[in-house]
């Protein structure tokens, strides 16, 4: 389904028999996540970059491998950012997999980095409290948890990974579908509610 809010140009085009009704694409609240994601990702990037350019120049040579280290930190911070909305709207098979990971893991990125390499007057409790938890709890999880139930996120990646999900609604009824793991790997299955047949073949154009 289209949406004038919708990222056509990295949408699949769907078969004429799919029902109009049918939740799919990169719009709606997926669309806002990856919206967010990049804009977090390049204004974390421009902070970083404004924070080191005026020591760029007169770092001593004591101070080199903190300030790099540090660096380092800050970039894995942005990329796990950044990367996760750029690969969510891309058509690659592993995009969602690899987005979902990258979230997972950068609490810790950016708890590592603040707790231990960054100057920090903070104890590691202090820091989990500060850093980890908040951004477990109120970023990361609600964004997987959307990830990977949502009727949009599974119908608008059905095909594009290796496997199918495990639930996803007909493109023709809209009945939610339950697949075995038989039907995932192959990648296609009858509906048991109209007896079309779910394939990339038969929904995309």
């Amino acid at each position: 389904m289209y949406s004038p809010f919708s990222l056509a140009p990295w949408n699949d085009r769907l078969s004429a028999d799919v029902n109009p009704k049918f939740v799919y694409g990169r719009s709606g609240w997926l669309l806002a996540i990856i919206l967010l994601l990049i804009a977090l990702g390049v204004s974390h990037g421009w902070q970083t970059f404004e924070a080191f350019k005026p020591v760029a120049n007169g770092i001593r040579p004591e101070a080199r491998l903190t300030i790099l280290s540090i660096l380092g930190v800050e970039i894995l911070i942005t990329l796990n950012l950044f990367l996760p909305g750029l690969l969510l709207l891309t058509k690659w098979r592993f995009s969602l997999l690899v987005a979902k990971t990258l979230l997972a893991v950068s609490p810790f990125f950016l708890f590592v980095g603040r707790t231990f390499i960054e100057p920090c007057d903070s104890d590691v409790l202090s820091a989990v409290r500060s850093y980890l938890l908040p951004n477990v709890f109120f970023f990361c999880a609600p964004i997987l948890l959307y990830l990977t139930y949502s009727r949009r996120v599974q119908n608008s990646f059905m095909f594009a990974g290796s496997r199918m999900p495990s639930k996803i609604s007909c493109p023709f009824c809209l009945t939610r579908q339950t697949l075995n793991s038989d039907q995932r790997k192959s990648k296609q299955l009858q509906c048991g509610a109209c007896g079309r047949l779910i394939a990339s073949s038969t929904v995309l154009a």
